[in-house]
């Protein structure tokens, strides 16, 4: 009797499956690089047969509203153009030490007025994390609309069932406020999504059943499934203010993760390694005030986030199993709270910095002009290919990091430098920046990254040791004079690491620069694993004037760093490489490149 029950109940269960919705005359058509519109998906996540321990009333109103928020969102349903950005006239101030970087997320989350897009790889539940969340806590009481989007590592490092992000979503605040003339009130809220979540069991089993369902659907009518695999990470780091404003909106794009060791402060300082690493403070100087003709650089950023916020494969936190109870809500807010009280008055130094960079006109002066245009690796979300093909770039995304990195490259005239803690060029690269060495001899290439003793991936300083730097440095017979091509590796013998006594940290910084006129600050690591599995973005700016006042700076940098590294093939790398502390880690470097270049794994690191 089961097992007739059983069949029955499949065959009810494809029967519903094969039934086509209401106008099904018309094709649905792709709206977005995520097959799917946002009415769409909010349309499943409202009549979706998921209401699992909540009240039903209660999941119906929050769905409800869900599905408007969603809809109101234009440009979340705009197609992804396959064109290259237009270059737009911005103003850029490079953030270059921890502190100042947090004073100024700090300063931009405090002056929010509407909207905040966040977006992180890592997020951290310590002192700064907590700082930020406060923050984002106090914002939403003010009423502004929090947007947050981290990856599932941060999910994963995250307290049992992420409760303080779900504790920042439960925060609902009615502002007094004033639109046409009338005293209305206006609603704060937070949203907090995992990108690609593949560590949700819920998530996989309906996979598996959308996928059944599919077998038994026509085309133009199949349920939107998420390719992304589990190599698929979220690796941007973006704090935008106000998108839609045409006079406060900013942001803050770079290498740092929302985390104490990207931002030291002294109270935890000495506590773990600390990152040298760049964010870059933009402000958009163009009226956006028309926003259907009118195209801005913050409306470019807030595409892209929105492209990302919807993805098909991610988990909205609204839509978790486990409830929030109150007792678990009061205690998180007032613990948020309490980490960011205690930690400002244990850092009275930060405090004054502060204050002093929002009485200094820090947000409003000193900052450089330029043609700045947002780059990105958006393709590698669904790129079925997992490789790098350079041939696919201009079809598969003109706005790509690895095709502007290749574009500034054929365009330098004098000096290229090039910081990144994980590098890795193709032979292409490789041989594109020879050729281009050979036809001057006064011409220079640099390149800052890791080295054994300071690099916190020993599978990524395998490829740079045994793949990149042979490659890169072998001059024989290709007419380039041998100090034409600089590399320096990060840290130096007297490094703790190796009995030293200077902790010389991480290097964490991704930027390059041509001829001090032409610069790139992002989040890809020219990596294997950023151009072909990750979403990056990066941010490139162009003088137009004679001299680059960005440029400079970034020049200064590089120098900074490589009196902070040693010379590969130097005699001091030679006594780095042969220190009896590092003989482990070099003979796992070994094994894992023998095993990648073995098996093609390359990407994958």
């Amino acid at each position: 009797m089961r097992i007739i029950s059983f069949i029955y109940f499949l065959i009810l269960f494809i029967s519903f499956s094969t039934i086509l919705p209401d106008g099904s005359k018309n094709k649905r058509e792709i709206s977005s690089i995520l097959g799917m519109s946002c009415f769409d998906h909010a349309n499943i996540l409202v009549m979706g047969d998921r209401w699992y321990t909540r009240n039903l009333d209660k999941l119906i109103r929050e769905r409800l509203e869900l599905k408007e928020y969603y809809t109101d969102f234009k440009s979340s349903i705009d197609d992804f153009k396959r064109i290259k950005n237009e270059a737009i006239h911005a103003k850029v101030k490079l953030l270059k030490d921890g502190d100042v970087s947090l004073a100024a997320k700090i300063h931009l989350i405090r002056n929010a007025k509407k909207t905040l897009d966040i977006s992180y790889y890592i997020f951290e539940d310590d002192e700064v994390g907590n700082i930020i969340l406060n923050e984002l806590r106090l914002a939403v009481k003010r009423g502004v609309h929090v947007r947050v989007l981290v990856d599932s590592t941060t999910a994963l490092k995250a307290r049992f069932f992420s409760d303080q992000f779900k504790s920042l979503m439960a925060l609902k605040s009615y502002t007094p406020g004033i639109v046409s003339h009338r005293k209305i009130k206006i609603k704060g809220r937070a949203e907090v999504v995992i990108f690609n979540n593949i560590f949700n069991p819920r998530k996989i089993v309906q996979t598996f059943i959308n996928k059944v369902r599919n077998l038994f659907r026509p085309d133009g009518y199949k349920i939107p499934i998420s390719a992304s695999n589990i190599n698929r990470r979220l690796h941007d780091k973006i704090i935008l203010m106000d998108a839609e404003s045409s006079t406060n909106s900013m942001a803050i794009i770079g290498g740092r993760n929302i985390a104490n060791e990207y931002h030291t402060l002294d109270s935890f300082k000495g506590n773990s390694f600390e990152f040298e690493d760049m964010d870059v403070l933009i402000r958009d100087t163009k009226d956006i005030k028309r926003r259907s003709s009118e195209i801005s650089l913050a409306t470019n950023i807030q595409s892209y986030y929105d492209k990302i916020f919807y993805h098909i494969g991610n988990n909205h936190l609204a839509n978790a199993i486990v409830r929030l109870k109150r007792k678990i809500y009061r205690k998180e807010m007032a613990r948020m709270s309490r980490v960011s009280r205690t930690t400002f008055k244990k850092n009275p130094n930060f405090v004054i910095k502060l204050k002093d960079m929002e009485r200094n006109n820090f947000f409003t002066e000193g900052f450089d002009n330029g043609l700045v245009r947002i780059v990105n690796e958006i393709q590698n979300i669904n790129s079925p290919w997992g490789r790098i093909k350079y041939n696919k770039l201009s079809e598969l995304n003109p706005n790509s990091i690895s095709k502007e990195v290749l574009d500034m490259i054929n365009s330098a005239e004098d000096t290229i430098d090039i910081v990144t803690p994980y590098a890795h060029f193709s032979n292409k690269e490789i041989e594109m920046i020879h050729k281009w060495l050979a036809a001057d001899p006064k011409r220079r290439f640099r390149l800052v990254t890791s080295s054994m003793a300071t690099n916190d991936t020993v599978a990524s300083q395998s490829l740079i040791d045994h793949s990149l730097l042979p490659r890169l440095t072998n001059l024989t017979d290709k007419g380039i004079l041998p100090d034409q091509v600089q590399v320096y590796l990060y840290g130096k013998a007297d490094d703790v690491v190796l009995g030293g006594d200077k902790e010389y940290g991480k290097l964490h910084a991704k930027f390059a620069v041509i001829d001090r006129k032409r610069s790139l600050v992002m989040t890809s690591n020219l990596d294997p694993r950023s151009r072909s599995l990750n979403s990056e973005i990066g941010v490139s700016i162009e003088a137009t004037e004679e001299v680059s006042k960005t440029a400079d700076e970034l020049i200064e940098r590089v120098d900074y760093l490589k009196y902070l590294s040693h010379r590969y093939g130097s005699e001091e790398w030679k006594e780095i490489v042969d220190h009896p502390d590092l003989k482990w880690k070099k003979l796992f470097s070994d094994i894992i490149f023998l095993i990648v270049d073995t098996f093609n794994l390359e990407r994958n690191i």
